[in-house]
């Protein structure tokens, strides 16, 4: 009886030994499942799009673009937007004005990144960080000239297996918020047709691929 009862001691010992490793397998799995997703944005398929004008001067403003240099989304485990991070290249602003010429493109171009306005020999990159994504609204920093401004505006995150895409449509900023003032509607005694609408508007598209 001491032998058979001793042999079944072992025996179901060895089997909670079994089950008690499987949970732990199990549990390290889940574990590693739930953990959060990086993913890496893709700057070539990635774009800002910026618009200004003038006020007070019927039918004119110009459009454009600034390039992607980097980029980061997290998601938690519920696939929401935990944090990100974007830097943005400011010697890279082009306008995209389809009936304007060459020569005033790059004219109005190098206008932009002088020290009236974005300053990009001195201010290379601007930048932005996610604080924030909650009922469809993104709340973070947008940093420009050094100056970190919080901002928040419409945007939608659309999560796939490996890919995300987040993206804002129009949305606008006050560029005296930053130091950036020249020709600002707030200058006494300056024409009316030289004044250049404060708000700038802007929309962009992230798309980001899961981290390796």
């Amino acid at each position: 009886m001491n032998y058979k009862f001793a042999l079944l001691a072992l025996a179901t010992a060895g089997i909670l030994g079994t089950s008690c490793s499987n949970n732990s397998a199990d549990a390290a799995g889940n574990v590693a499942a739930a953990a959060d997703a990086t993913f890496t944005a893709d700057t070539t398929a990635s774009v800002l799009n910026w618009k200004g004008n003038k006020p007070f001067v019927k039918d004119y403003g110009h459009a454009g673009t600034v390039r992607l240099v980097s980029g980061e989304l997290t998601l938690d485990t519920a696939d929401q937007l935990a944090s990100g991070s974007f830097v943005f290249n400011m010697n890279s602003i082009v306008c995209t004005d389809a009936a304007m010429e060459q020569q005033y493109k790059d004219k109005l171009v190098g206008h932009l990144k002088s020290a009236d306005f974005f300053d990009a020999a001195t201010y290379a990159t601007a930048s932005f960080d996610v604080t924030k994504y909650e009922a469809g609204t993104l709340f973070g920093n947008l940093t420009i000239k050094d100056s970190a401004v919080a901002v928040s505006f419409p945007a939608t995150l659309v999560v796939a297996d490996s890919t995300v895409t987040l993206s804002a449509p129009e949305f606008k900023i006050d560029r005296k918020k930053w130091g950036v003032s020249f020709g600002s509607t707030g200058i006494v005694g300056l024409a009316k047709d030289q004044l250049i609408n404060d708000e700038i508007a802007l929309s962009f598209e992230v798309k980001a691929n899961r981290a390796k």
